[in-house]
């Protein structure tokens, strides 16, 4: 009995590979946080992929295979809460100066 999961990987392997994306990346305008480990097959394509986004940060993880959610939870979350912590001070001072004075206490109950 032949297992279908390798003719699915397949699949999304090819399509993965076939679609390109790359002009379409430069219309994304939301704060974009690209991680990846230090190699393996995309790794070539992230120094473009980081290169075409505006605004886009990058977080190389060391030793991370295909499942780094269940490999380094704690760091994945670490670097996704640093990430957002920062994307949240731009917008507050974004805020702050288009708002003005007299809405920052307003502001300051969003939390730090």
């Amino acid at each position: 009995m032949k297992s279908s999961l390798g003719e699915a990987s397949g699949v999304s392997h090819r399509a993965l590979f076939s679609y390109d994306i790359e002009p379409k990346l430069p219309m994304i305008k939301s704060p974009t946080l690209l991680m990846h480990g230090g190699g393996g097959p995309l790794f070539a394509r992230q120094a473009a992929v980081r290169k075409t986004i505006p605004g886009c940060q990058e977080k190389t993880l060391e030793n991370l295979g295909s499942f780094p959610f269940w490999e380094k939870p704690e760091e994945i979350a670490n670097v996704i809460v640093e990430f957002l912590q920062k994307v949240k001070q731009v917008y507050r001072n974004r805020l702050q100066l288009l708002c003005g004075r007299h809405l920052m206490p307003h502001l300051n109950n969003l939390g730090p």
